[in-house]
This record gives C-alpha cells, structure tokens and sequence, in this order.
C-alpha cells in the first residue's frame, strides 16, 4: 500500500511532461515525444485545405505545448511504429494491469461517434459492437487527424496518420479516408478469422 502511495504521490508532483516520457519509455517507444519535449528536425508539416489549395499549420509541434490544445488532444507526438509498440505494450499488460485492461476494454456504455457511428465505449477506447472486436480510438489537431485501431484476436494493429484536412468541409470530410480504411480492415480482419 505503501509504494502504490508513493507511487501515487510521485505522479502528482511530476509534469504532464515528465509522466507522459516515463510512459512512453516503459511501453518502449523511442521516437515519441510531447509538444513542449519534441527535439528533431523530422517532423511532418500539417495543413489545412484540400488538393488543390492547402495552408501549413504555423508553429507545429510546438503548438501541442499550449496545454488548452495538447492535453485535450492527447499530447503525444508519435509514429506509426511507436504506436504499433504502444498498442502491443498496452494490451499485453505491460503498461496496465490485466485487471485494468479489462475494465478499459470492457463496453460501460454505448455512444453514436460523430465520424465512425455507433459504437461500444468502455474505458477511453471505443470498440466495435459486433464482428470483428477491434479497439481504436481517434484524435485530431489542426491538420492531423488519425485512427488507431487494434484486433485483439490476431494482434493486428491499423494506424492511419493524416497531415492534412479540409476543414471547410468539416471533421467528417477529413475523416472519411480513416473510415473507409477502418471498414475494410474490419472486413480483411473477419475473413482472417474465418479461415
């Protein structure tokens, strides 16, 4: 009870920033960072617009430091490979507890997602409803919408990373490539577990 304490206690004194790092390093993802600990000069540039006129987000990634911005949207700045980690250190229980793992993927409640629909949602991931059982969760900041899902049953993970979106047209219209990449991921992941 004691260490559970202190462990408790040392959370609260530490940063977002230091807490998110200390994370990160235990799920094992080396080239993810915060807004504010970002130090690199490989950073894909967002932009608003569409194919034919697009505008670069200013001040990215340095903007996801703002903490009206960055810890709304999750904060992190990643790749697909860190998230790939990410995704395989979470549900094998390296970074939570079974029991935890558990309730996060256990469905609590139903919700009508405004892109991706009605869903299951248990714990701060959303799951499918029906076949196949599948985690994800989306974000967005200007410029940078993004899906990351995994199935369970054959630990596969689909993560869709966008560096542009058309705002004019609304969140639905930067998300319909993530949405039909998810329907046919689901319909490949039911024919894999049928064979």
């Amino acid at each position: 009870m004691i260490s559970l304490l202190q462990d408790f206690l040392l959370f609260l004194v530490k940063s977002f920033d230091e807490n998110m790092i200390e994370l990160l390093k235990k799920a094992g993802m080396k080239s993810s960072s915060t807004g504010t600990t970002f130090k690199g000069e490989n950073f894909a540039k967002t932009y608003v617009g569409n194919s034919k006129i697009q505008k670069m987000v200013e001040n990215m990634p340095k903007r996801l430091s703002n903490k009206e911005i960055g810890i709304a949207a999750g904060g992190v700045l990643s790749t697909i490979n860190d998230l790939h980690i990410w995704n395989n250190a979470l549900y094998s229980g390296k970074i939570i507890k079974p029991e935890t793992l558990k309730k996060f993927t256990s469905k609590s409640t139903e919700r009508q997602h405004p892109i991706l629909g009605k869903m299951g949602y248990g714990l701060g991931i959303m799951m499918n409803d029906n076949k196949p059982v599948s985690y994800f969760h989306s974000g967005y900041v200007k410029g940078a919408p993004s899906l990351n899902i995994y199935y369970p049953e054959t630990k596969t993970t689909v993560i869709i990373l966008s560096n542009i979106a058309d705002e004019e047209k609304g969140k639905s219209a930067s998300f319909k490539p993530h949405l039909k990449m998810k329907e046919i991921a689901d319909v490949l992941e039911n024919i894999n577990q049928e064979s």
